[in-house]
């Protein structure tokens, strides 16, 4: 998944380049349709009145026309964005894996090398767990909480969401401004209840999770796997205790507590944030804390 996002990323920057540089001497095609208009009459049901059913008059011909293919379990607009974003996402690396005479350091070059090395799965085998060495080496020498904030920090860098998520984004009630964003993340299962309820089926759920975390980690041949995934569980089942609920995550309001990244520290004084704050490479004079 990482890699994905990665192959986005870095095409995406190769289109915003030709865009301004010209230096694309070929277009790149793609038998994509054009999105359609933000808001197209077209797609109105006019036999409905506004007034007793609004939702039906705007989308209910866009419905008719547009049933939920069998492979999905919902479908919308955003959902056709997706798929057309990732089709010219993957003309453009098409074009660029065929392109042998990219000058060197090119966007186009990179795109095309780094998708390479991604598509190589013979190589990824051979491979294996080697590239991730260096990172569990790091995190089984974290020895008092300093360490693991930095440590916490470099895998935020990577991708990686430890113990919680960071961001820099818009501030929720001042859109001009970037503002530092802290949110509760740090969960392999999809929601906190696949943690807490105790019925059969989050039970086996559980436990094929950390089934799951053992064979990783002795595929990577990282001893006493078993119990370094209890530990896992226990840890992150201990995150959710202290996360909120999806619906308590739709209140707007609780989730907008803006502070001073002093007034951040002084509530957390056991957790490093300072240490956090340096690695991670941002100040933290402001900072949006949702829940």
């Amino acid at each position: 998944m990482k890699k994905t996002i990665a192959i986005v990323g870095l095409a995406a920057a190769s289109v915003a380049l030709y865009s301004f540089t010209g230096q694309r001497e070929k277009p790149v095609t793609s038998d994509v349709k054009p999105m359609a208009k933000a808001i197209d009459p077209l797609n109105f049901n006019n036999a409905v009145k506004p007034g007793d059913d609004f939702y039906n008059y705007v989308n209910g011909t866009w419905l008719k026309n547009n049933p939920i293919p069998g492979a999905e379990t919902r479908w919308g607009s955003f959902n056709i964005l997706d798929d057309v974003t990732r089709s010219r996402v993957k003309t453009i690396l098409d074009v660029n894996a065929k392109n042998t005479d990219a000058p060197k350091g090119s966007a186009e070059q990179k795109i095309r090398d780094f998708y390479a090395t991604g598509m190589d799965s013979l190589k990824l085998e051979t491979m294996g767990a080697q590239p991730l060495r260096p990172m569990l080496e790091k995190v089984k020498m974290v020895a008092d909480k300093s360490q693991l904030m930095q440590t916490v920090a470099d895998l935020h860098k990577m991708g990686v969401g430890a113990f919680f998520g960071f961001y820099v984004g818009q501030d929720d009630k001042a859109s001009t401004e970037m503002i530092i964003n802290l949110f509760q993340g740090g969960l392999g299962l999809p929601d906190r209840d696949y943690y807490l309820k105790e019925d059969s089926e989050s039970e086996a759920i559980r436990k094929k999770y950390k089934g799951l975390i053992s064979q990783m980690f002795k595929m990577a041949n990282v001893p006493n796997g078993d119990e370094a995934a209890e530990n896992i569980l226990k840890l992150e089942s201990d995150l959710a205790a202290s996360s909120r609920s999806r619906v308590e995550l739709r209140d707007p309001e609780s989730n907008y507590n803006k502070m001073k990244g002093a007034e951040l520290m002084a509530l957390m004084p056991d957790v490093a944030l300072k240490n956090y704050e340096q690695s991670i490479g941002a100040s933290f004079d402001n900072v949006l804390v949702g829940q």
